[in-house]
Parts: structure tokens; C-alpha cells; sequence
């Protein structure tokens, strides 16, 4: 299922109608699902990888990791999850996300925009775990537990950008992680092309939070051998941290 493209893929097998197609198929196994269950599945949708009963508890209305959990076996007995090999995440099969997120879209605008506040908060603090986890004597394993969740921080950084003033500032944490595995994971240009709209974004912080992100910015730009970068961004942080 993961291979197949595109995931409206047809077969004339049957007359059946559910299925006509692998969308068909995934929508046939919702009907089974109650209300909860459905929205559980939608919400799961948001993260991009893996993710765990305590990332979807997160965006659930009422916290209750345990009716979250349970709720998320219903969905792998339906085959609509499946539990990542080694590890108590959860994941979902590329033509099953696809129709998770059209679920997902069809949610009022109002509960869509307070589902990203949520997701935002919850990846930013799981950022900051991430980044402690650097700093232990195994980086190495730090750095793979951020590539592990890399997707979702960089759609963090993404919507926190979309509107600077009032999300970026709560987002550092995020930003950390990520100019941390740029720089030290070797994820040079892709890094340097979301660095110049962090810094585009800066004004928005205050003078220690922007000396702090300059700082990032400078390793990520000396890890990467451009020095020009260094010598333009480290006055200004150092007059920032002064």
C-alpha cells in the first residue's frame, strides 16, 4: 500500500463499490468507527511520521491518554494504524493518511485552527525534551530522535512564521532543535534556506531571544563553512547578549 501511486488506485474487481479503490476501501472501514474514534483518527493525521497515544491525547479536547490509547487499538484492529516495529509509536500507511487528512479537513475552520494551536504547543514542548537530549554524552541518539520528529517541527516552525509576532517567539524551542540537527546533522542548505527566514522573523523577539537564535544561526553557518554569515550575524549578537 505504502508504493502505490496514486492512491485513488482503481480495480475493476467486483461490483462492489467499496472496492473500486483504496480510498473507498480505508472510508468503508471508518463506517465501523464511532464518533470518537473517527475524530481520533482525523486528529492523528496531523503528525507526519510516527507518533504516540500521548501526541494524540494532545490534541483531544478532554485529556485521557488511556480512552486515547484504546482508541488507537480500535483503529490498528480496523488496520487503520499500525504499531511502528520496536518502539510503542504508531504510524499510518501513506493512502490511509491521505484519506485521515481529508477527514481532518472537513472539520470546521474554527476547530482546525485550535487543532494546530494544540499541535503547536505539544511538538514545541516535546522540543524542548529533544534538545535536552542532545546535550547527554550520546548525541548521536539525540540527533535521531530529532530527525525521528523532524517533519512535524519543521510544520511547527512553518505555521509558527506564518504569523511571526505572536507564534514565533513561543516556538524557540523548536527552532533550537532544528538549526541543532542542521548544524551538527549536515542538513546544510535546506538549513540555511529556513535561517534566512528565521532571521527575516527576529525583529519580531526581544533582544535576548534574537541573540539567542543569532547564536544558533551562527553554528549553523560555521558548521556549514559560511564565514560571510558568521562575520555578518555575530555584531549584532554579541551587542544583543552585552
Amino acid at each position: 500500500l505504502e508504493a502505490l501511486r496514486p492512491f485513488g488506485f482503481r480495480s475493476t474487481a467486483g461490483l462492489d463499490k467499496r472496492h473500486h479503490t483504496l480510498t473507498k476501501v480505508v472510508e468503508w472501514s471508518l463506517v465501523a468507527l464511532d464518533e470518537r474514534t473517527r475524530a481520533t483518527f482525523a486528529r492523528a493525521a496531523r503528525f507526519s511520521d510516527e507518533f504516540t497515544a500521548d501526541d494524540v491525547d494532545a490534541l483531544e479536547d478532554v485529556r485521557d491518554v488511556a480512552a486515547t490509547r484504546a482508541r488507537l487499538e480500535q483503529l490498528a484492529a480496523q488496520s487503520l494504524v499500525a504499531v511502528a516495529p520496536g518502539r510503542a509509536d504508531h504510524r499510518m500507511l501513506s493512502p490511509i493518511r491521505a484519506v485521515a487528512r481529508s477527514e481532518f479537513a472537513k472539520l470546521r475552520e474554527s476547530e482546525r485552527r485550535e487543532l494546530d494551536r494544540r499541535f503547536a504547543a505539544h511538538v514545541t514542548g516535546l522540543a524542548e525534551r529533544l534538545v535536552a537530549g542532545t546535550h547527554k554524552p550520546d548525541v548521536a541518539a539525540g540527533m535521531e530522535a530529532i530527525a525521528r520528529r523532524y517533519r512535524d517541527l519543521l510544520a511547527t516552525l512553518a505555521w509558527s512564521l506564518d504569523e511571526p509576532a505572536v507564534r514565533l517567539a513561543p516556538a524557540l524551542p523548536v527552532i533550537g532543535a532544528l538549526l541543532a540537527l542542521w548544524a551538527d546533522g549536515g542538513r546544510f542548505e535546506e538549513g540555511m534556506q529556513w535561517s534566512d527566514r528565521i532571521e527575516e522573523a527576529c525583529s519580531t523577539l526581544d533582544a535576548k531571544q534574537r541573540a539567542a537564535v543569532y547564536y544558533q544561526c551562527i553554528r549553523l553557518a560555521h558548521a556549514a563553512c559560511r564565514y560571510d554569515r558568521v562575520l555578518r550575524l555575530a555584531p549584532p549578537a554579541i551587542t544583543m547578549f552585552t
